[in-house]
């Protein structure tokens, strides 16, 4: 397999992290990377891409193949909707489902404070 290029992985990680609204601070948060990591990916001195590619692809929405060769769809699943948004479409909806979805958030939020120990 070829290496990705470390400057042209950074600048497509850079570019998706600002598309979803997210700080170098948060990326790092739940990729489980540090801030400083990010910044270092950013700026293309990181080493081998492909090592972090997987764990930002989840976190960025983007297929692998774009980040590290700028391959293919830059954005994979459906658009994150902002505040705004989700408050607006959550008044739309019954009150039956309005208590599926608090319960649902309610349980995704435990398990990420499960996964990063933050109970």
């Amino acid at each position: 397999m070829k290496e990705a290029n470390p400057i042209e992985f950074g600048n497509r990680v850079r570019e998706r992290r600002k598309a979803l609204g997210l700080s170098q601070k948060r990326l790092g948060e739940l990729s489980g990377y540090s801030q400083t990591n990010i910044g270092w990916i950013e700026m293309g001195t990181m080493k081998r891409p492909q090592r972090s590619a997987a764990a930002l692809s989840d976190v960025l929405r983007s297929p692998v193949d774009y980040l590290l060769w700028g391959i293919g769809p830059k954005e994979i699943g459906p658009a994150i909707m902002s505040n705004d948004e989700l408050r607006e479409n959550y008044n739309f909806l019954s009150p039956e489902d309005q208590a599926a979805i608090s319960a649902d958030i309610a349980q995704r939020i435990e398990a990420y404070r499960q996964k990063q120990k933050i109970v």
